[in-house]
Formats: structure tokens, C-alpha cells, sequence
């Protein structure tokens, strides 16, 4: 069932490390930050000299979602959606006790919001099962999230170890709320809420906001759960109301990303693949390099196109990160390391597969013999996935 939230749960405003201004230069992160609380003082008329103190918490990667208490007890649970619209889970959630179903000392009504997670060890421990079984593992405890918490059988839930973090409330009746945000999620805690307390940190400026973000980022290798970055919040909630939103986002936070890990490692060799539809794309072969959390061999090189343009040649020793981390990619070739044999990489003219002449089509290259069996193996394997048919 779909529920309308009282308070439409809207995304975050982003710093990003490849921002460019109008001309194509480069904005540091401190630039842009900068700029956003300067934004933020003219909203609230504030002086110059009017301490604007920033909460710094780390930005869990995870499913949001809202959860309702009344008198201290769980009464509905609901995803995110469409930022308006979600959909209904409480049935998963109270199966699951991804979040407390009862608040201590808690009277009147409370929307709590945070994200649900899937920590690291329980989703690997998850992943071996499936794969000791022979079934199709999942890509990566997000995605294997989301799937869990809106399942329609509940047997079984309360063992994969779905938790949560919760951090706002953005509405309450007969409720006294705290002042700031760092008070509240003090508060939350004390009602026995699950709120992660330990990397976050207050920030007079937004240069002391980027070095808090930074030393999170230094150590998130080793956390147990995904985080892709940081929400820099201003702490006092009577401002929040001031400062309203926009239909995407709301003005008293911002999200600062993490720069993707790189590694440098070395192609040792090109695969073209053919998909089910007949384009041929070129995949490095890679000396193997541990990046994010996952040992990485193989980089889709996406179109030749694009290989022509970072000029990308077998020997080359390259810099590859990952896209989201997660699809491996190469972000930059190392040229001074340059082997004197270093082979270009030319388009194909024929289907590795079928040997049929190829067709380019703008920037792709597609086999157009539908009796390919690189294709009909593609559709195959498509049509019997998880997300079509989910033949086992």
C-alpha cells in the first residue's frame, strides 16, 4: 500500500568533487560549501559576526524510511518512494526489528526518519549462503536492502540482520523536541532509538565542516556499513522552518560526497562483449587491484569512442575507480609509464561471436545477426534473471 507522508521526505542538495562553474573550472568542495552557508546566513539575516553552528554526520547508504510512533509504540513503517508517496513496510519492519518497536517514555505522536541498512558481515555472511546453495548472490548490500524490507514473505527476516540508524524528526504532537539537531539525536538515543553518535562533530565554519568530512572519509574502509558520504546540517531547528525547501530539496542540509578510491594497476589484455541487443563493448582485462571493498579484474571501457579519447592501450598502467562504488571504471591513463609496446586498441570490424560485418551507429558498435549466439545466449540469460523471470 502506498502512504502519503506528512512531510514530503525530499533529497539532499549535493557537493560534489567534479563540480564546474559556467566557464568548466573546477569548484572545490570548500568553495561550494562556502557559498551554501553564506546562502543560508542571507535567509536568515543573520550577521557576519552570528555564530551559524554546523552538524556533521555521516550520510549512511542505505533505504530511507519514516517511522511513526504513537504513545511510544511502532505503528507504521514506510519507504521513501517518490519523496510524497511510499510504500507501506511495516509488516517487514516489525518482523524484521530493523528499528525499535517501542520508544521508552514516550507519549503523543513522533515521525521519526533514518535509513535502514544492511551491515557488511551479515550481508556477506547472507551472500555465502546464497552462494553455497548455487543461487545468484547479491551486488551489494543496498540494492539487497531494498529487496528485503519490501518482500512480501516475512518468514525468515529477523535472521538477515537488517538494522537501522535514525536521525530526525521532522514532526511531533505532544511532544517537547530539543533545540538542535546534535541535542535531538542525544535525546533519540536516550528513548532507545538506534542513532550513531560515534563520527559525528560540530563545525563553527565550513572549512572546520570539510576537514570533519574528510577524516570520516579516511576511515570508512573499515566500518561496517556503506557510507558514501557526509550531511552537513545546521544544528538549530528553528531555523529549519525559516528556511523552508524547495520541491527537491530542503535548505538546512547539504550532502557532501565522497571522492571515489583509485588505484593504479595495469590492462593486460581487451574482451569485447556482446549484449542482448548486439552491442559490442570493450571490457580491460586488469592486472587485479583491491578497490572499495572488492578485488577488481575487469573495467568496461564503455565505447571505443571513449577509448579513443583517454587513449587507453594494452600495457598501459591506468587509474581505475568505481562508478558509484560500485561499476569498476578508468578514470585516467598513467601516460609517463607508458610501455614502448603498448598496443592501441582498434574497433572491431567483425562480431567476435559470429563473425558478421559490424554496423556503427553514432558512438556504438552493434552485431546486426540476430542468430548470433553470443545474443541469443544474452537474451537467454536476461530473460531468465531475477528481475525478469527469476528462473532458478
Amino acid at each position: 500500500a502506498q502512504v502519503e507522508h506528512v512531510v514530503p521526505m525530499l533529497s539532499l542538495e549535493k557537493l560534489t568533487p567534479n563540480r564546474r562553474d559556467s566557464k568548466g573550472v573546477a569548484v572545490p568542495m570548500l568553495e561550494q560549501l562556502s557559498q551554501w552557508v553564506e546562502r543560508r546566513r542571507k535567509d536568515l539575516e543573520l550577521a557576519a559576526s552570528a555564530p551559524l553552528t554546523l552538524l556533521v554526520e555521516p550520510k549512511i547508504d542505505g533505504i530511507s524510511v519514516s517511522v511513526l510512533y504513537e504513545a511510544g509504540k511502532l505503528r507504521r513503517a514506510v519507504t521513501r518512494g517518490d519523496g510524497r508517496r511510499g510504500d507501506d513496510i511495516t509488516r517487514q519492519i516489525k518482523q524484521s526489528r530493523a528499528v525499535p518497536l517501542e520508544l521508552r517514555g514516550l507519549s503523543g505522536k513522533l515521525e521519526v526518519r533514518g535509513e535502514l541498512y544492511w551491515p557488511r558481515p551479515a550481508f556477506d555472511a547472507y551472500n555465502a549462503q546464497l552462494r553455497a546453495a548455487g543461487h545468484e548472490t547479491i551486488a551489494n548490500p543496498r540494492n539487497g536492502c531494498a529487496g528485503m524490507v519490501k518482500r512480501k514473505e516475512l518468514q525468515g527476516l529477523e535472521d538477515v540482520g537488517i538494522q537501522s540508524f535514525l536521525y530526525s524528526v521532522p514532526w511531533a504532537e505532544g511532544v517537547k523536541l530539543p533545540g538542535t539537531q546534535s541535542q535531538l539525536l542525544a535525546w533519540l538515543a536516550g528513548l532507545g532509538a538506534p542513532v550513531y553518535m560515534e563520527r559525528i562533530a560540530t563545525a563553527g565554519s565550513a572549512s572546520e565542516a570539510i576537514a570533519a568530512c574528510g577524516g570520516v572519509g579516511a576511515q570508512r574502509v573499515g566500518l561496517p556499513f556503506d557510507t558514501d558520504g557526509m550531511v552537513i546540517k545546521i544544528d538549530e531547528l528553528k531555523y529549519y522552518g525559516i528556511l523552508g525547501a524547495t520541491g527537491h530539496h530542503p535548505h538546512w542540509g547539504i550532502a557532501y560526497k565522497f571522492p571515489p578510491e583509485r588505484k593504479q594497476t595495469q590492462v593486460l589484455g581487451l574482451e569485447l562483449g556482446v549484449g542482448k541487443s548486439g552491442k559490442i563493448t570493450p571490457v580491460a582485462v586488469l592486472s587485479p587491484v583491491f578497490v572499495a571493498g572488492t578485488t577488481v579484474s575487469r573495467a568496461s571501457l564503455h565505447n571505443f569512442v571513449e577509448v579513443a579519447r583517454k587513449d587507453i592501450r594494452i600495457g598501459d598502467s591506468v587509474i581505475v575507480e568505481k562508478a558509484g562504488d560500485i561499476i569498476p571504471q578508468i578514470v585516467d591513463v598513467v601516460h609517463d609509464q607508458r610501455p614502448a609496446d603498448a598496443q592501441p586498441i582498434e574497433r572491431p570490424t567483425l562480431c567476435p561471436a559470429c563473425n558478421s560485418e559490424v554496423v556503427v551507429e553514432e558512438i556504438f558498435v552493434h552485431c546486426p545477426n540476430p542468430a548470433c549466439p553470443a545474443q541469443r545466449r544474452e537474451r537467454m540469460v536476461h530473460f531468465a534473471g531475477r528481475r525478469q523471470m527469476a528462473i532458478d
